[in-house]
């Protein structure tokens, strides 16, 4: 029986700067390295551009980061927090502005884990026991 590991998360990056496309882009390259990978693939990403230098938008939101996918085989979830970490680590040194982070993992059969960024950094926070009778208590 193979192990999942689900994932589904969205960063939000803001910017007063001119050129937000390629700010975004360069952004999605550093998500990019180190990408966790089951035993059929990795993650998936993609970017969601708001247009902020065209006017389309009252806010400072330049875009967001989607992660999604399922990982066969695999169930580290401080392995996809820690490229998450180390991901805007590297972001942050070349300026650009992370707003927030939520990005939800369930480790099938085992927990469920929410990376968050607060005023604390970034935290990985688990949501359930591994004793599933804690859920049916919760519903």
């Amino acid at each position: 029986m193979s192990q999942w590991t689900h994932v589904t998360g969205i960063i939000r990056i803001d910017s007063m700067r001119v050129k937000h496309k390629s700010l975004l882009k360069r952004s999605l390259l550093e998500f990019e390295k180190n990408i966790p990978e089951g035993s059929e693939g990795p993650l998936s990403l993609s970017t969601e551009y708001t247009g902020y230098e065209e006017g389309n938008s009252s806010s400072i939101n330049i875009g967001n980061i989607i992660i999604s996918g399922d990982l066969r085989d695999y169930d580290d979830h401080m392995e996809i927090f820690n490229w998450v970490k180390g991901s805007l680590k590297v972001l942050k040194g070349k300026g650009i502005f992370v707003r927030s982070i939520a990005v939800g993992i369930e480790v099938k059969n085992k927990s469920n884990y929410l990376i968050l960024q607060d005023k604390e950094g970034v935290r990985v926070i688990h949501l359930f026991l591994e004793d599933q009778s804690l859920m049916k208590k919760i519903k």
